[in-house]
């Protein structure tokens, strides 16, 4: 348990899963053949299923989803193996009638299709996590922008993204589904169909304070989503980018993620921001503890929070920049050294040298840091292939990580042992301690992450 229950949320698929399994387990169904029942048959949306391969009848329709540009290349059906979060597949025209069956009290045309009291009910609040934050509903969340009340709920696969989105007031309903991956998103589609409908193209421009660039310092820093792994190796994807939050010279707050456009927002009330070129609005609670957290007035499903100088990916990447440049001196260095003498010892070494089994223990550790760092890199780079398991190239290396440790350990003890017994000279002791903070550096770098092996799930 990471925060109390209750204070913060951080959407869960596991949760969606596990409520959907227990209902399939008590209609005595799986969960396709009770989806179908309960709400496609009756709904008349005879082109969607739950089924995982699509049935050959509707799988000739499929329309795959599309990798990173330029590429664009179409991908085969995705399994969603941690159904039932997820696995539907459905047409625009079926998704029309579950609009309409919302904002209609569960009729569809002129048939009852599903309980007027159900549809009411996943309209209802079911928590909010601050006094002016927009709640959870019971399935969907609110998404409210320029005043409009909407509800619904967003999709997102690697190569496809979509948004389900509800207008009581209005007796409108939207769904959209993009299948490729980037591209302006579902949100700014949102964004401009409320313009439309408010009968502008853009929404008013906002002027930055003018004294705001003075204070922006409490703001910026880098900042972690509450719906991120704390207890496995998975904790290390922070590593590709925490939400970073900035200032501008004439005044705007700017919040970038690892992938995505950079937003820029405008102050309009202390600690409460709106988008400079659209209704998005962000608000910051200061706890308890004197450090801040994020809300977005749009996705209630997670709060980011600002985070420490150790526990920011970027400290963790200066580090093991300097952590490869020592390493590879000394590999090179050592490896040099030691061809022009017949024993290892340091580049440059002086008439009083060291003994030779530090060397090579310090030449060993060095090539093992090295060797981590690209098997790791080479393990990481498929964040793909971590979807369902931890693939066997990857667990090489977390074993190899409590190898390093224990011989970075080890020339600790050696090199206090060469410090106290006064060998070779100061430069060839300071190599050596320098490769020996290096070590403990990175290892102490890969235990935070969990990049050892407990963080084999």
């Amino acid at each position: 348990v990471v925060y109390k229950p209750g204070r913060l949320p951080a959407y869960s698929n596991y949760g969606t899963a596990l409520a959907g399994q227990i209902a399939a387990d008590a209609s005595g169904q799986n969960w396709s053949t009770m989806i179908d029942a309960w709400f496609l048959s009756p709904l008349g949306m005879n082109a969607s299923s739950a089924a995982q391969p699509l049935p050959d009848a509707l799988a000739v329709d499929f329309a795959p989803g599309h990798g990173e540009p330029p590429a664009h290349r179409p991908r085969s059906f995705g399994v969603i193996k941690d159904a039932p979060a997820g696995a539907m597949s459905a047409t625009a025209a079926d998704m029309a009638r579950w609009l309409e069956a919302h904002l209609r009290g569960g009729q569809v045309g002129s048939a009852q299709a599903v309980s007027g009291e159900l549809v009411a009910a996943m309209a209802e609040p079911l928590r909010a996590f601050l006094p002016e934050q927009r709640p959870f509903l019971h399935g969907f969340y609110r998404m409210d922008r320029a005043g409009e009340e909407i509800y619904g709920h967003h999709g997102d696969l690697d190569d496809t993204h979509s948004v389900f989105a509800l207008m009581p007031e209005r007796g409108l309903g939207v769904f959209a589904v993009f299948n490729g991956s980037g591209g302006p998103g579902p949100d700014m589609l949102l964004d401009a169909f409320v313009d439309r409908l408010q009968g502008r193209t853009l929404p008013p421009p906002l002027e930055p304070p003018a004294d705001f660039a003075r204070r922006a310092d409490r703001y910026t820093g880098e900042y972690a989503s509450s719906r991120r792994n704390f207890s496995t190796l998975e904790k290390a994807a922070l590593l590709g980018g925490a939400l970073t939050v900035s200032a501008t010279a004439d005044g705007y707050l700017v919040t970038e993620g690892p992938v995505g456009l950079a937003q820029h927002w405008v102050e309009t009330a202390p600690d409460r921001f709106r988008a400079r070129d659209g209704h998005g609005e962000i608000r910051f609670e200061e706890t308890d503890a004197g450090t801040l957290r994020l809300w977005s007035g749009s996705w209630p499903g997670a709060v980011h929070e600002r985070l420490g100088i150790w526990a920011a990916p970027s400290t963790h990447l200066a580090l093991l920049t300097f952590t490869t440049t020592v390493f590879v001196l000394a590999v090179f260095g050592y490896g040099l050294a030691s061809l022009g003498s017949g024993r290892p010892r340091m580049v440059f070494g002086e008439e009083r040298r060291l003994p030779s089994g530090p060397v090579t223990l310090a030449w060993l550790v060095s090539l093992l840091g090295l060797a981590l760092l690209v098997g790791l890199a080479l393990a990481l780079g498929d964040p793909e292939a971590f979807y369902f398991e931890v693939p066997a190239l990857a667990q090489g290396p977390l074993w190899l990580a409590a190898a390093f440790a224990a011989l970075t350990l080890l020339l600790c003890f050696v090199t206090l042992r060469v410090r106290s017994n006064g060998q070779g000279s100061f430069v060839q002791r300071l190599r050596l301690i320098v490769v020996c903070i290096a070590a403990l550096a990175q290892t102490a770098s890969f235990s935070y992450w969990n990049l050892m092996p407990w963080g084999l799930p």
